[in-house]
């Protein structure tokens, strides 16, 4: 639900430029292009990843990763390998449900804190810039 929604909205608002929405789920993509299509967003494009690579076409100023963090396997690799999808000063916007017991999200085992992920993210080669206390049940960090 979270994949039909994030890209969209941040379509709306980006200006210039393009948004790419990537899924490894076929069917998510090809829902995503539809609605784009629909609702004449020119700017989003929908494209197929790998478990290993979500496959951005371009460099892009912000990589943003919503609720999807806890499926990454060995995210030191897969995050040293998105430095070379960023340009220069880029972004990586980190949103995943934080570590305990919350009425939503996925299972507890699969929750990560923000602790974990600055940790994992140190290791690939980035700098945490911001840690935003304004979701209850998500953690929201930025790196560089």
């Amino acid at each position: 639900d979270v994949y039909k929604r994030q890209p969209v909205r941040l379509a709306k608002v980006v200006k210039k430029g393009r948004v790419w929405g990537i899924d490894i789920e076929p069917n998510l993509v090809n829902y995503l292009n539809q609605r784009a299509k629909k609702e004449s967003l020119n700017n989003l494009f929908s494209i197929l990843g790998t478990y290993n690579d979500p496959l951005i076409p371009e460099k892009v100023d912000y990589i943003f990763i919503v609720n999807t963090y806890h499926h990454i396997s060995h995210r030191k690799e897969y995050f040293s390998k998105l430095r070379d999808s960023l340009k220069v000063g880029g972004k990586i916007v980190i949103i995943d449900f934080k570590k305990g017991k919350l009425p939503l999200g996925p299972k507890d085992k699969m929750k990560i804190s923000s602790t974990e992920i600055i940790r994992e993210l140190r290791d690939a080669g980035y700098s945490k810039i911001s840690a935003f206390k304004i979701l209850k049940y998500q953690n929201f960090l930025v790196f560089n």
